[in-house]
């Protein structure tokens, strides 16, 4: 339901997302569903910051790892995408075959040093 509003009505979404934060600071799907609404708006920086505060919250969160994969292919911090990316396999959010083909599809399936 929450995906859905994104486009039309960010600014609630994130509101609401924070008083969930709020009420339970230690729940970490609310801080990944708000990191996903801070990408349609094209805010890397503050999606990272909730992802690192989903995982640190419950490092086997794949969906955070692969959100904030996505924001640092953005923000073109390929080695750390990388990284991401690999916990969120290893995770089981999608097979070894799965990850080999989307880091070539996104350019990234050599080691870049950055």
């Amino acid at each position: 339901m929450i995906m859905g509003i994104y486009k039309s009505d960010f600014i609630n979404v994130v509101k609401y997302l924070d008083k969930a934060i709020k009420m339970n600071p230690y729940y970490d799907l609310a801080f990944t569903n708000r990191a996903s609404a801070y990408i349609h708006k094209r805010n890397y920086r503050l999606a990272i910051e909730d992802c690192n505060e989903a995982i640190r919250l419950n490092p086997y969160n794949a969906k955070a790892f692969i959100i904030r994969a996505d924001c640092n292919c953005e923000l073109g911090n390929y080695k750390q995408a990388r990284y991401d990316y690999g916990q969120a396999c290893e995770l089981g959010a999608f097979s070894f075959k799965n990850l080999m083909k989307m880091l070539k599809k996104k350019g990234i399936n050599k080691f870049y040093p950055n």
